[in-house]
């Protein structure tokens, strides 16, 4: 077989063009930005929680 045809195999049926997991690495500031943002809110929600009571 002529050329290269790159690598192939039993899972190349199922391969992803994006990746998930590969942006969050390649966007560790707003995966962080986020996940303090939302700590921050949930701390809040429940101190307003506990103030009503």
């Amino acid at each position: 077989m002529p050329g290269d045809h790159g690598a192939r195999g039993d899972f190349s049926e199922r391969a992803h063009d994006r990746s998930l997991q590969t942006w969050g690495a390649e966007h560790r500031s707003v995966v962080l930005g986020v996940t303090a943002a939302s700590a921050a809110a949930a701390a809040l929600a429940m101190v307003a929680r506990g103030r009503r009571r």
